[in-house]
């Protein structure tokens, strides 16, 4: 790569019988075009979540191969996703 890529994480408590698929179809959906890539690299489950819940964590890159991205750009994406993915699976985001 030309340019560098900006990787950020956020992980997720949500229901159990919500799919890791389920979120990452949705974020690939309602994040912009410089979102490239989508990984989920936790999963954890504990008593302490609650005993229907679990936490997904998922890996961001982001780039564009014309140019080095701004923090304001991948920032505005990024937090904005985490708006989404409360309001639409009940989330709570972890950390």
């Amino acid at each position: 790569l030309k340019y560098p890529k900006v990787v950020k994480d956020f992980a997720f408590v949500v229901d159990k019988n919500i799919g890791y698929g389920e979120i990452k179809a949705y974020i690939e959906k309602n994040s912009s075009s410089l979102l490239k890539k989508v990984s989920l690299f936790d999963k954890f489950e504990s008593e302490q979540l609650g005993i229907d819940k679990k936490s997904l964590a998922f890996s961001l890159e982001y780039f564009n191969v014309e140019r080095t991205l701004t923090d304001e750009e991948v920032e505005k994406d990024f937090f904005g996703l985490i708006e989404k993915i409360k309001k639409e699976f009940n989330a709570t985001l972890r950390g």
